[in-house]
């Protein structure tokens, strides 16, 4: 038997997979907890009630998550430092601060670097590294990154560099080369200082499954968990490489959705749109039969770029608890930060109320030791009591408003304190169509202050308008997808929503209009997710599709997660050297060079597959088989003549859990 755990923003779910029967023995679902993973977690996982004879047959337990995914979305990783080896001064205007280009609190230049093929450029400057850190580099960062020019074809100034910073630091050192192995210096640097900034974030969670894991009586079952590719491996071999968990919850949403769908359309090979809607994000991927694609360029996740290959998904920061805001009189905005219902909220908290002429947004702390903050963040942490507080009742007490409203987004985005204000959740209950909670008259008197502001006739008018729009989006984001596989679009950067086309296309209908657009999409739609049931009718209308919501749709991910198997895959890179007459090997270990392409795919072969075995075992895969393809590139010139171009070899190692 095998347990499955999915942890997003907002729920955790486990799902515990009987192997012989073939089907989800038990399930549970509970409610995220920030500020200690443990207890989500934990009251998951004893959600199952496992009997002893259950807890026997446990041969291991799978992790698929979307925390990584929503810190990208939410802007919500952790400040970095990052050096650039032998970026030029072409590189110069990234300048720190710029998270939008390369995601990091600060950037540092150092002399050094490689060639196209390898070769060293000019000597790395230890010395400067050294004084950055001895100057005080660390700051307030939790986390440093190493990107180095052409440091995927010779990686020997990042591993230096690494070892220079990790003598005079405790703190997290990751590599560029270590993520990805195609050519692209800002891209590679991007993902470098991303995934350094998500380190202590993976980090917290995966230490929260392994006390929860082992207080079940589970302690040394392997602990999977399933990367953005869709490829399951031990969850040590990940501790410092967290971005390639990006995406790792939605790739275990697609496996769990073609499982569960199964049967439930007539030709099981037609093309397969998976809405994956939780609490934070909603995720699309499109299946050609039941493999999804992957995207060879690198995960995109909001307006960040990586270089990590991960299943083909399309994400927007919309959910159950996504933020509502009016904008104007005929306009709301919905995500993409997450919030805390206030239905739930008030339900923690019985006695809050909203004042009117208030802005219906609360603030409160979370259970996390205050370390790393300045003087002036300190104080205003510290001013939080342990229950929720107005947000303009924290303007009131303090002089400016704008240097408040930053400290308390760092405060957020470290993960000090978190907010709560009305969502699409709050909309569904003051409409009756989603289970109250205890908080739900808290949520009423919002929708009421906000009616106002929005000058809509009541409560009920408000949310029936934030849950309408939030039906728009999600059919807008199918709508989006198949119009741009037709090339009738580019892929939006922004809200897809801000398209005329598709907010016309997924309008309601209005009289007076002289054309009229429907969509009609011909690829069958599965929906899945906590939320997805309360918004599914509208959405199948305005689609013109087959849909559906398979039963277990609110686990689909702890279930996809649960049937995958043990899968690791790494490439390998030979290029043609011309002004040398000779061909490259680009190992880990430095450079070697052959007479030809065979003499260097053979020594390739020797050596990386002894790399493959050694990887295969810290990724925690038992008797592992080793699948070698190879992939030659050529380019015509004048339609004439052919040229070698490079040599990719794929090395997969395949096997069960090793425990």
């Amino acid at each position: 038997m095998i347990i499955g755990i999915d942890t997003g923003g907002t729920y955790t779910d486990a799902v515990l997979f009987d192997e012989a029967a073939g089907e989800v023995a038990s399930w549970a679902k509970s409610p995220t907890t920030p500020g200690d993973l443990s207890i989500g977690v934990g009251n998951a996982v004893r959600g199952l009630n496992l009997s002893p004879r259950q807890l026997e047959r446990i041969r291991s337990v799978n992790l698929s998550t979307t925390l990584a995914t929503n810190a990208l979305v939410e802007e919500r990783f952790r400040p970095v430092c990052l050096f650039l080896i032998g970026y030029d001064d072409k590189w110069k205007d990234f300048e720190p601060g710029e998270r939008g280009k390369l995601g990091a609190e600060r950037i540092v230049f150092i002399r050094g670097g490689h060639t196209f093929y390898g070769e060293e450029r000019e000597p790395l400057d230890e010395g400067a590294i050294a004084t950055t850190l001895e100057r005080g580099g660390e700051g307030s960062v939790e986390a440093f990154a190493v990107s180095s020019l052409y440091g995927v074809r010779n990686p020997d100034h990042e591993l230096r560099a690494r070892a220079a910073i990790e003598k005079r630091t405790s703190l997290p050192v990751v590599c560029g080369h270590e993520l990805a192995s195609d050519l692209n210096a800002v891209a590679r640097a991007a993902t470098s200082a991303l995934n350094a900034g998500l380190v202590p974030v993976i980090r917290e969670l995966l230490e929260s499954v392994r006390r929860v894991l082992e207080a079940a009586g589970l302690k040394g079952i392997p602990l999977m968990i399933m990367k953005g590719d869709g490829t399951l491996v031990h969850a040590d071999s990940l501790w410092s490489r967290p971005i390639e968990t990006i995406l790792s919850g939605p790739a275990a949403s697609v496996v769990g959705a073609r499982w569960l769908a199964r049967g439930s359309f007539e030709d099981e090979e037609a093309g397969t749109y998976v809405v994956d809607m939780g609490g934070t994000t909603t995720d699309l991927a499109f299946l050609r039969g039941s493999a999804p694609r992957l995207d060879e360029k690198g995960a995109q996740v909001a307006r960040y770029r990586t270089m990590v290959k991960a299943v083909e998904i399309r994400t927007i920061g919309l959910g159950g608890d996504s933020a509502v805001r009016v904008i104007s009189s005929r306009k709301i905005g919905i995500g993409p930060e997450r919030f805390e219902p206030l239905s739930s909220l008030g339900g923690r908290f019985p006695e809050t109320c909203v004042r009117k002429n208030t802005l219906p947004l609360f603030v409160y702390r979370l259970p996390k030791e205050a370390t790393g903050l300045s003087p002036e963040e300190t104080r205003l942490l510290e001013s939080i009591g342990d229950e929720p507080v107005l947000f303009d009742e924290i303007l009131e007490v303090n002089r400016s408003r704008i240097t408040v409203e930053k400290l308390l987004h760092t405060l957020w985005h470290r993960g000090f304190i978190c907010f709560s204000g009305f969502t699409p959740t709050d909309a569904l209950r003051v409409l009756g169509g989603a289970p109250e909670g205890g908080g739900t008259p808290l949520a009423y008197e919002a929708a009421q202050e906000l009616s106002r502001v929005m000058k809509t006739q009541n409560a009920e008018a408000f949310a029936k308008e934030v849950v309408e729009e939030t039906q728009r989006m999600l059919a807008g984001l199918v709508a989006c997808d198949a119009l741009c596989r037709d090339r009738i679009l580019e892929p939006p950067v922004g809200n897809l929503m801000e398209s005329p086309l598709i907010r016309r296309l997924v309008a309601d209908e209005e009289p007076g209009r002289r054309v009229a657009l429907r969509a009609n999409i011909p690829d069958r739609v599965v929906g899945i997710g906590a939320p997805i049931g309360a918004y599914w009718k509208k959405i199948t209308a305005k689609l013109g599709a087959d849909c559906t919501v398979p039963k277990l749709a609110h686990v689909a991910s702890a279930v996809g997660v649960a049937i995958s198997a043990p899968l690791l895959r790494k490439e390998i890179l030979i290029t043609p050297v011309p002004e040398k007459n000779l061909f490259r090997l680009y190992l880990s270990t430095g450079v070697e060079d052959f007479d030809t392409p065979d003499e260097a795919i053979e020594r390739a072969g020797l050596a990386f597959t002894e790399q493959m075995l050694e990887a295969a075992k810290i990724a925690g895969i038992a008797k592992p088989q080793i699948v070698v393809s190879r992939r030659d590139e050529t380019v015509r010139i004048d339609g004439r003549h052919e040229y070698y171009v490079k040599t990719t070899l794929l090395f997969e190692a395949k096997g069960a859990p090793e425990g």
